[in-house]
């Protein structure tokens, strides 16, 4: 699985022209026309001008910056600017620091762009992305013995697909792991603790646990008892520790080739599953709901999914219908692809949560989005920025390479 380079995050210091300033040294206001240069032997009073030595203040500039032009002005072409060396440079370069209109930002004389922070010393600090947490909770009934038309069982399947999702999302996955039915006490019940909890590598204990269910001497082997009790199942996910940590995307992931047994009601049986699930979500937690064996219960599943927050589709079967091994290994591949993380956590906070910007590779500039729908935006609660919508997606996908979070200067860094 390819990784992705987490870009250090640029502090670029703010300067005025060639000078280092602070951000009180910041002229906001508008640069001035040609008939404001300043008199006499001064200099320029907004960033970008050079005031003439002497005489009746005429000034030397490219348009924009402030300044009559002298050597070029209107004479460049239209994918050009006049530099304030008075010459006509290509868009996007620069000869001198006042070609570089945005805050922060100084001409690098040896690639002739403008570069954030320049000779002011540029600071950077370590970002982080922040994996998700994942609880595994699996149906062990009977019924997972039967075998598929491939001649495996479906507990066969279905170990060996969890395991490799493990360790293929280890890396972005914090996951954790759960069976139902247990073994103590009543057969509708869950009262032995969580098998295993969601930590940090976790995914080589997750596969050897689950290898060693396919003896049928082991514990955890499909044996019995042979009910299927959803939601005594799904209700221990909650006591998760991992799962209430609201600093990270949390998910759970619901695997079942059935339905909620008739007979068991400890936790409301079906319909107290669905509303387990609904609390879930609007706690944050979203559940994914897997049917596997082409034998699921259609009606309950859908609500189970559609009350998780997280469908495979918008209509019936709105939960991952996963018939033999083929569609159980692509769903939880796009299961594990919607949980990885859009989160990257700040080692430090910045100054000025407002100067903040975000580049994808080097080059595309991320919005910033209040709303959450499509952009980034900054939560100083938890030093923390989260990217959503398509953007998102892309780094879901793996399209992106390279992500820098930039302070002060609203640019990508080279």
């Amino acid at each position: 699985m390819r990784e992705r380079l987490l870009g250090t995050f640029v502090f670029g210091l703010f300067s005025v022209v060639a000078a280092c300033g602070s951000a009180s040294d910041i002229d906001t206001s508008p640069s001035p026309s040609p008939s404001q240069g300043s008199a006499g032997g001064g200099t320029g009073g907004a960033a970008g001008s050079i005031a003439s030595a002497g005489g009746g203040g005429a000034s030397v500039g490219g348009a924009g910056h402030g300044g009559a032009a002298i050597g070029c002005g209107a004479s460049c072409a239209p994918e050009q600017l006049c530099s304030v060396a008075g010459v006509c440079i290509p868009k996007g370069t620069c000869k001198a620091d006042p070609d570089c209109g945005a805050t922060g930002t100084v001409c690098d004389l040896a690639t002739q762009k403008c570069v954030p922070g320049g000779g002011c010393g540029a600071q950077k600090i370590a970002a982080s992305e922040v994996p998700s947490n994942l609880l595994l909770v699996v149906d062990r009934s009977c019924s997972m013995v039967a075998k598929l038309p491939d001649g495996k069982t479906k507990w066969q399947v279905a170990v060996a697909a969890l395991s490799s999702m493990a360790q293929q999302f280890g890396g972005k996955i914090r996951f954790g792991l759960s069976l139902f039915p247990d073994k103590e006490g009543d057969k509708c019940t869950q009262e032995s603790p969580i098998l295993l909890p969601i930590g940090d590598a976790n995914a080589a204990p997750i596969s050897t646990l689950l290898q060693k269910s396919l003896a049928m001497t082991d514990v955890n082997y499909p044996s019995g008892p042979c009910t299927t009790s959803i939601d005594t199942g799904i209700l221990q996910s909650n006591k998760d520790p991992a799962l209430l940590d609201p600093s990270r995307p949390r998910y759970a992931l619901l695997l079942t080739d059935g339905a909620q047994s008739p007979g068991c009601t400890v936790a409301g049986g079906a319909s107290g599953a669905e509303k387990i699930i609904g609390n879930m979500k609007a706690a944050g937690i979203s559940v994914f709901v897997v049917g596997f064996g082409g034998k699921a219960n259609t009606q309950q599943l859908d609500a189970f999914a559609k009350a998780g927050g997280v469908p495979a589709n918008p209509t019936s079967p709105m939960f991952y219908d996963a018939a033999d091994e083929a569609s159980l290994a692509a769903a939880l591949a796009a299961i594990a692809g919607k949980a990885t993380g859009c989160v990257f956590a700040l080692e430090k906070p910045p100054p000025d949560p407002n100067m903040l910007y975000v580049f994808f590779d080097k080059q595309t500039k991320v919005p910033r989005d209040a709303a959450h729908a499509t952009g980034w935006d900054y939560d100083a609660s938890k030093q923390q920025v989260t990217v959503y919508g398509t953007y998102c997606d892309s780094l879901k996908a793996g399209k992106i390479n390279v992500v820098d979070i930039v302070f002060g200067c609203d640019m990508a860094p080279e």
